[in-house]
């Protein structure tokens, strides 16, 4: 431009496109005077930028490249090859009053970044929306809507997680019950419960363990139970062996196995006691006898063996007193050694009813007589005493 004169007038018009966060702009320039310009501006960092560009006119160096410094809001930029031969190098420095932040820059990248986490997070893909919030707070860590929305997102994924793990649990604790490890399951339905109180199939399962856990525990003590009688049966401690059973029906309730073994053993043990009363009775110990036979109606109070037996001692003790009625004298008797019994012929001196019990008594000697006929009696000999004539044969009353 010649010296006076006038400054030329120029227009010019200028379009941009912004990318990755604004941080490379394209610029399309047209301008009246040096045409059309398209170049980009690069920031690498808040202190850093490189931009270039190229002039579509017939310079001679239509390339330009050139670099930025920046400290707080202090600039240096230094350019090459401007389009002149003149002056390809130039470098200028400012200064920016005021402050242009990050967030203002970024504002427009925000606001689709939170549109799309947003729609991220209405589809259900909650990774996705958490990442696009999180770029926001990097920029705006004050973003009241980004850390509503992460903290959401969290507690969700945690929850979901959570939820992942009570599956993961309660299948293995189903596994475990099928397979017959009842304490492993029973655990792991607790643990299930733990996490998740309300989880209705575990509370069931949990019940079903408990319940087939005290059954094999209940087995296992019927068992010993068992085992302990048997030891006494063997041995014939059936009173002892009695003992236990009842022991045994008292803590663990009606048990059939328990309740038929206690049939079994007061068989055996009655069987045992009518042997021994018969001894004792055979030896003339009455009291003796008197009390196994009273024994034998505390397991069994219908033994007829035993009733019939106590009458018969109770008899004869009493006659042994000078006590009963005489109904008849024994006029003659014959031992049938065969039979090892004696056969009677009584002179009766009153009614005598068959089924009545009456007592042969002599000199030091009493006999029950054990079957009635009309005027022949069947003693059956349990000792060696014999039946003589004139013998008295007396009635207990």
């Amino acid at each position: 431009i010649e010296e006076n004169e006038e400054l030329p007038f120029d227009f010019s018009l200028t379009l941009s496109y912004m990318m990755f966060f604004d941080n490379l702009k394209f610029f399309l320039q047209y301008s009246s005077l040096r045409g059309e310009t398209l170049s980009f501006l690069w920031r690498l960092s808040d202190n850093f930028v490189l931009r270039g560009g190229y002039n579509f006119e017939d310079y001679a160096f239509p390339f330009f490249l050139g670099f930025g410094i920046g400290w707080k809001n202090l600039n240096f930029d230094i350019s090459v090859s401007q389009f002149s031969y003149t002056n390809p190098v130039y470098l200028s420095v400012n200064y920016k009053f005021g402050k242009v932040t990050k967030l203002l820059r970024y504002k427009k990248e925000i606001e689709r970044t939170k549109r799309r986490a947003i729609r991220y997070y209405r589809e259900g893909d909650l990774f996705k929306a958490r990442d696009e919030f999180l770029k926001i707070l990097s920029i705006n860590p004050d973003d009241e809507d980004s850390k509503f929305y992460v903290e959401r997102i969290e507690f969700e994924l945690s929850s979901l997680t959570l939820k992942e793990e009570e599956n993961r649990i309660f299948e293995e604790a189903l596994k475990k019950y099928l397979e017959g490890d009842l304490m492993r399951s029973f655990e792991l339905f607790s643990n299930v419960l733990l996490i998740n109180p309300e989880h209705k199939e575990a509370k069931e399962y949990l019940k079903k363990v408990k319940e087939d856990i005290e059954y094999i525990e209940k087995l296992f003590l019927i068992k010993e139970y068992l085992n302990e009688i048997e030891r006494f049966e063997k041995k014939g401690n059936f009173a002892k062996a009695l003992e236990i059973i009842d022991e045994s029906l008292k803590e663990i309730g009606k048990e059939p196995r328990i309740e038929r073994k206690r049939k079994e053993i007061i068989k055996k043990l009655i069987a045992s006691l009518i042997m021994k009363g018969k001894f004792y009775f055979s030896r003339k110990r009455y009291d003796e006898a008197l009390k196994v036979y009273e024994k034998i109606l505390k397991y069994e109070p219908e033994n007829k063996i035993a009733k019939e037996m106590i009458g018969k001692i109770q008899a004869i003790k009493l006659s042994l007193k000078g006590k009963g009625e005489v109904v008849g004298v024994v006029v003659d008797s014959e031992y049938d050694s065969i039979e090892d019994k004696f056969y009677l012929t009584v002179k009766a001196k009153k009614e005598i009813k068959p089924g009545e019990v009456l007592i042969v008594k002599g000199k030091g000697r009493v006999k029950i007589l054990e079957k009635i006929g009309k005027n022949l009696y069947d003693a059956v000999m349990l000792d060696s005493v014999k039946v003589s004539s004139n013998d008295l044969v007396i009635r207990i009353r």
